[in-house]
């Protein structure tokens, strides 16, 4: 049985489309509006849990998980560099949490594939591990989500790429 249906699949889909679209054009302020939009749906689809009522809070930079994930990024690069890649980071993470959903059947992306998405799209560009937000309690074996992960996101399992502690202790 898929967690998400056609319509919430084709509603998803829009959002990111929108969202490229204003990543091309520079707009990255309506960019993070639209991926706002697409996390916000997604979670409200999953009962407001699971990782996409963080990754709302991460791009809108509201909240404890959006204001300390951006403020992490910020201090790991510069207020400028990462205003610069802010939105196509944002959409790359957003795409690939859309093409886990639709490779698991319509079904949520586990915390294994999510984890593995922060650690290739932050070395893609050029960011430390140690910035993302989730670092610390994945490399410890720990739930980063603090109870948001639904069942089916499998929130105990995590990329074996993260169960090395020296990822936060240097």
């Amino acid at each position: 049985m898929s967690t998400f249906d056609s319509s919430d699949m084709n509603t998803m889909q829009g959002y990111l489309t929108q969202a490229q679209g204003y990543v091309q054009s520079g707009n990255t302020s309506a960019a993070l509006n639209s991926l706002a939009n697409y996390y916000s749906y997604q979670s409200a689809v999953l009962g407001y849990k699971g990782y996409a009522s963080i990754a709302a809070q991460v791009v809108s930079d509201t909240g404890t998980y959006g204001k300390m994930a951006n403020q992490l990024l910020i201090n790991a690069l510069g207020q400028s560099q990462y205003s610069s890649i802010q939105g196509k980071l944002s959409l790359a993470l957003a795409q690939d949490n859309f093409d886990h959903i639709q490779g698991n059947g319509d079904n949520p992306a586990t915390i294994a594939q999510i984890e593995a998405d922060h650690r290739i799209e932050f070395s893609d560009n050029g960011i430390p591990l140690s910035a993302w937000g989730g670092t610390a309690f994945a490399a410890l074996g720990d739930d980063w989500t603090n109870g948001a992960a639904i069942a089916a996101e499998q929130p105990n399992v995590h990329d074996p790429d993260f169960a090395n502690t020296s990822i936060v202790s240097g």
